[in-house]
């Protein structure tokens, strides 16, 4: 089961009102988005991103069951990484900046706990470890076929050097 990271405190500190219009930029399973959709209530924005296309499903049913049609705001389920907020918010069309954006920035238990995606450390899978099916590259394909010089780097860039 996921349990959203710390999500009263995230409501208590960003306190989002009535009308508001927040930026979930990591939606995941919609823990956190389900509760800023029942405070913006029906006059709010809610834009919900995710770069996992199954994690933008599971929030969007969450939602649709836990947040009260009539007091639910304006919302947009948006599969993409959030590094393309500009062209999230140019899709989207939407005349007003937002008062909150929002990353809970990590790797979410939903991956850990499924072995089909590669990121478990309990369960056998494939090594595959793409967030988004929409990157082609697998991890399997990383170390099977690139050199001993290139996977250096990678640790080397991503991982051991020190700022």
């Amino acid at each position: 089961m996921h349990i959203p990271v710390l999500k009263e405190d995230v409501i208590r500190v960003l306190s989002p009102k009535r009308g508001d219009f927040v930026v979930d930029l990591t939606a995941g399973g919609g823990g956190h988005s389900v509760e800023f959709a029942k405070r913006l209530g029906k006059d709010g924005i809610l834009v919900l991103i995710d770069w996992d296309e199954e994690m933008i499903k599971k929030a969007e049913r969450k939602i649709t069951e836990m947040v009260d049609e009539k007091d639910r705001p304006e919302i947009f389920f948006i599969t993409a990484n959030f590094a393309d907020i500009d062209e999230v918010f140019s899709e989207i069309q939407i005349d007003r900046k937002p008062d909150i954006f929002f990353a809970d920035l990590g790797i979410s238990s939903f991956h850990l706990e499924e072995g089909t995606r590669g990121f478990s450390f309990r369960i056998e899978g494939p090594l595959d470890m793409r967030i988004s099916r929409s990157i082609k590259l697998t991890a399997k394909e990383v170390v099977m076929n690139f050199s001993e010089r290139q996977l250096a780097d990678i640790i080397y860039r991503y991982a051991l050097r020190k700022k």
